[in-house]
């Protein structure tokens, strides 16, 4: 039997990756709502929670990306090589989760294994 490859998660989220869940924050919150979601995440960039993929992909909605993807292509490849992956950044308002960063990091890490544990910042709004 083959054994599983295990994903390897950095120990907080990077800078960048607040800056993009901002980004995408504002297309759905007001600014102040992405603003304060971005502070939070800065707040608690170590605050790792780890989630099941299949669980976050369920709970907000998407779908699986394909492994033929790019982004989750390039995200397997990383895994494969045992690059660590960006913790990825969720926002929960009442009862709707988003992923705010990290959507193909949670596809890939499916792919690897739906019940694969996947290192998360979750903040509430």
């Amino acid at each position: 039997m083959e054994e599983k490859q295990k994903v390897l998660w950095r120990k907080e989220a990077a800078e960048k990756n607040i800056h993009n869940a901002e980004e995408f924050l504002r297309l759905t919150f007001s600014k102040s709502d992405a603003d304060e979601a971005a502070k939070k995440f800065k707040e608690h960039k170590d605050r790792i929670e780890f989630f099941k993929a299949k669980d976050i992909l369920r709970s907000s909605g998407h779908e699986l990306l394909p492994d033929t993807d790019p982004e989750v292509k390039e995200k397997l490849e990383r895994i494969k090589n045992k690059i660590e992956l960006n913790p990825i950044l969720l926002v929960r308002d009442k009862h709707t989760l988003y992923i705010a960063d990290g959507y193909h990091r949670v596809c890939a890490s499916y792919h690897i294994d739906e019940a694969a544990d996947v290192a998360s910042i979750l903040i509430h709004v």
